[in-house]
Parts: C-alpha cells; sequence; structure tokens
C-alpha cells in the first residue's frame, strides 16, 4: 500500500510541476492576471453524489473567477482509493478534493465522530443546516484538519445511511441482532454494531457485491442512491429506514496550497461553495427521491422504523461514545459534548 502510494506521488508531483497550482496566462477577459488548473479527486464514481456537487461546483468557481480557475475532475481509482487520495490532498499532490470522513479519522482522529450512529438531526434540512452553521465543525474539527495541512472549505453530506439485508426487515434492535452487517473498517462503526447486538464484517466497498452475493453478510448500510446504482437490491431483499448515521465528506484544499491563494480568490471559492449548496440539495434530492422509488419496483420490501425504535437503537449507540474518547484526539470527550449540546437545538 505505502508503496504503491509512494509511486503514485511521484508521478502526480512530475504532473504538477506542469498542471497543477498558478501560473501566469491570459484570463478570459484579457486580463494579464494568475491563472490556476487543479487537480480535484473524487472518491466516487461517476454520477455519484459527489460528482453532482464537483460538476456544479466547477461550472459556479470557474464561471465566477471568469476563466481564472478551473477544475480537472478525477473520480475513485484515477488517482488511487479513498485512503490514498486523502494522504495526497495532505502532501499536495492532490490540490483539493472530496475526502470520506471515515478515511480521515486515520489522520485526524476527531473526524471519527463522524462514524457515530444517531448524533445528527434526523430531518436531513436540519442536518445540512447544522453541518453549514457548526462551531463545533466549522471551527473546532476544521481546526483539527489545519494542524494535518488540510483546509476544509465544506462539510457535504450524501443523505442518511440506511440498513439493507437478505434475511429480514429491521424494525426493532431485536431484529438486527446476530445478522452479519458489513462495516467500514472504523472502529467505532464496529463498536456500534456490536452494541446493537449485530455480527460486524468489514468489506471493501469494492467488494461490497460479490461479498453480499456470497453471504459473506447478510446487510449493508448506505444512502438510497448507492443502493440503488450499486445494484445491491439484486441480492438484497429489505429496505430498512432508520436514518441511522449521517454520510459526510470534506471538501478539503491542501492547506499549503490554500494559504498561498490570494484573497480574492479565496473569496471566490468561498462565495461558490455557498452557491453550490442549494443547487446540489435539489439534484441530490430529486435522485433520492428516484432511487427509493426504483427499488420499490425492482421488489425491495420497505418499512420505516418507528420513533420508539429509532430511540432504542439511539440508546445503544450511545454507549459507542467511549470507544471515540479512546481514539478521537485528547479533546475527544470534549468535542462529543459540544456537538450534542449544540445539535439539539435542531432538533
Amino acid at each position: 500500500m505505502k508503496k504503491s502510494l509512494s509511486i503514485i506521488l511521484a508521478l502526480l508531483m512530475l504532473l504538477s510541476l506542469s498542471a497543477c497550482g498558478p501560473k501566469d496566462s491570459n484570463n478570459a477577459n484579457g486580463n494579464n492576471a494568475e491563472s490556476y488548473t487543479w487537480k480535484f479527486a473524487l472518491d466516487e464514481a461517476k454520477g455519484s453524489n459527489q460528482d453532482i456537487y464537483a460538476q456544479i461546483f466547477k461550472e459556479v468557481v470557474e464561471e465566477k473567477s471568469q476563466g481564472r480557475i478551473k477544475l480537472d475532475i478525477y473520480y475513485l481509482g484515477q488517482l488511487g482509493d479513498g485512503a490514498d487520495q486523502a494522504e495526497l490532498i495532505q502532501n499536495g499532490a492532490i490540490d483539493l478534493g472530496f475526502m470520506a470522513t471515515g478515511a480521515a479519522g486515520t489522520m485526524v482522529p476527531e473526524a471519527n465522530l463522524f462514524s457515530m450512529h444517531y448524533i445528527f438531526p434526523d430531518d436531513l434540512d436540519k442536518a445540512k443546516q447544522f453541518l453549514a452553521e457548526s462551531t463545533v465543525l466549522n471551527e473546532t474539527m476544521a481546526q483539527a484538519y489545519e494542524s494535518k495541512n488540510m483546509h476544509v472549505i465544506d462539510w457535504m453530506d450524501e443523505g442518511f445511511m440506511q440498513w439493507t439485508n437478505s434475511v429480514r426487515p429491521i424494525t426493532s434492535p431485536q431484529d438486527i441482532r446476530g445478522l452479519k452487517m458489513r462495516v467500514m473498517s472504523a472502529p467505532i462503526i464496529t463498536a456500534t454494531y456490536r452494541a446493537y447486538g449485530a455480527d460486524p464484517v468489514t468489506i471493501p466497498f469494492a467488494d461490497l457485491y460479490s461479498g453480499l452475493s456470497l453471504h459473506n453478510a447478510d446487510g449493508q448500510s448506505n444512502p438510497v442512491e448507492i443502493v440503488e446504482q450499486m445494484k445491491y437490491y439484486e441480492v438484497q431483499s429489505y429496505l430498512s429506514i432508520g436514518n441511522s448515521d449521517l454520510y459526510v465528506a470534506s471538501l478539503t484544499f491542501n492547506k499549503d496550497l490554500w494559504d498561498s491563494l490570494p484573497q480574492d480568490i479565496q473569496d471566490i471559492i468561498n462565495v461558490s461553495v455557498a452557491e453550490t449548496r442549494p443547487l446540489y440539495t435539489a439534484e441530490q434530492k430529486a435522485m433520492s427521491d428516484a432511487a427509493l422509488t426504483a427499488l420499490t419496483n425492482a421488489g425491495m420490501q420497505v418499512n420505516y422504523l418507528s420513533d420508539d425504535a429509532v430511540a432504542e437503537f439511539r440508546a445503544l449507540a450511545a454507549t459507542a461514545a467511549e470507544s471515540f474518547y479512546d481514539i478521537g484526539g485528547n479533546n475527544a470527550e470534549e468535542i462529543y459534548k459540544a456537538f450534542l449540546e449544540e445539535v439539539s437545538q435542531y432538533y
């Protein structure tokens, strides 16, 4: 893995001599001004939520900069996998990109907070508002990223994670007990599923369809768009809507690059983020609604967890807080409690 990353890093650094960062050129208005061409890495494929956001952001920022900024988008696998891309952004071989908070957790311990279940408002509009306004996230968490040479310009959600499985509907913690549930490689997620009574199984995302097909896992958790795009409905019979956790990715610049930018370019980027959010939200909602309809039409049995069931899951999930205290950095307990106090205002 390290050898592969070193090779990728070396190649990208060579390319960056001619393709990245500032350079002098004529902009769209014919003025002699610095222009910028940046590598923008996604850790998902074409057609994904990240792609939707990226295409909107690219259009907005290139228009607002009047041609001074150009973004070249790269998809998952083109510049390495999610973990590689996170490290390459940190090292400056990639200029900016989406970084799954799960991947970031190995470099930014505080980011493991995002792996906890039932900590965000279960209303998506309120959750989005919280991401944009939260002091804990946009100051405390952002500073933790800064200390690792990464500058967060936005927290992008991909909707709530939902459970699918091939055994039975999940209507309460009793139903998930004993199920082999695929999880990402994150201690907090593993601890949470064990608290539910499930049997957590780590399977790489690229291998998840085959893992479900071979019954190496009974079920998994992803936003409904992913369930539909990856055709998990072919090997999963039940979809249980419980809004257990919010899938969040940070839109992150290499900090050295960000700090080198003139104020007017930073302002253009920040304004472009603000304009991208509502446009992305509208596209995301339409895609989510279409995916849910498609999954129903494909024969999946869909159920919605009751408020009482959610309360049961929430109480069990809270026991995983100790895991966050262990791996979330020196101020983990303080961050967690401040987060919960802040988020309570959005219910």
